[in-house]
């Protein structure tokens, strides 16, 4: 492989909410919120002790405070929550 990467992303669940720090190896900073991170969370979450919905805390370490929320819809992992645009471009992949 040309690049190889990986994501930490750090969590603590109390039962009801999540509080997580995501540090990916690509950037020199931390990830205030990682929805592709927190979708996975509560897929793993709901799958070992049965979690439907899913608050989870992001960000606040690096004053850039996020709250996504994850719902299960049937078996597939919903994501949202507000997000603020800090970069816009568009990619080309090769093919």
């Amino acid at each position: 492989l040309a690049h190889e990467t990986f994501n930490l992303y750090a969590c603590a669940f109390d039962g009801e909410a999540a509080r997580t720090r995501s540090f990916p190896s690509e950037l020199d900073d931390e990830d205030p919120a990682t929805g592709s991170a927190a979708g996975p969370l509560l897929a793993y979450l709901h799958e070992r002790v049965g979690t439907e919905r899913l608050d989870v805390t992001q960000g606040v370490e690096i004053g850039r405070p996020s709250r996504l929320h994850a719902e299960m819809d049937g078996d597939r992992a919903r994501v949202s929550g507000d997000v603020v645009v800090l970069i816009t471009g568009t990619v080309t992949l090769p093919g």
